[in-house]
């Protein structure tokens, strides 16, 4: 418990000091999908402006955009609870609910880097 408590705290003090925390780097796909998505559907629920053009020509449109790829990535972060698959990306074919929220994550950082210029409020 106690050296839980320690790395805790040594992480939250890394990502303080640099922005990131060692620990992070242990699963990293599954670091950035969960904090993208979450800084994605909070542009889409509170930010206040949108590009403006085709095809994000109004608010709402911007809003699902962002909230599609949050989605998608969240859907990629909680497979790992996926009991059939264990939470791997890459086994066999059977375990296709895994692959599918693999491939939907892949597809949905495609999207961002699309609009990557618009990540602004």
């Amino acid at each position: 418990m106690a050296v839980r408590w320690i790395r805790s705290v040594r992480s939250f003090i890394e990502r303080g000091k640099r922005g990131w925390a060692i620990t992070d780097a242990w699963d990293y796909d599954h670091y950035l999908a969960r904090q993208i998505s979450e800084v994605l559907e909070h542009l889409a629920d509170s930010g206040h402006s949108y590009p403006g053009h085709e095809p994000f020509d109004t608010a709402e449109k911007w809003e699902a955009h962002l909230k599609s790829i949050a989605v998608a990535l969240r859907k990629y972060v909680e497979a790992d609870d996926c009991e059939q698959c264990n939470g791997f990306p890459y086994l066999p074919e059977e375990h296709a609910c895994h692959l599918t929220c693999y491939e939907d994550a892949k597809e949905a950082m495609h999207k961002l880097a699309d609009v990557f210029g618009n990540l602004w409020d």
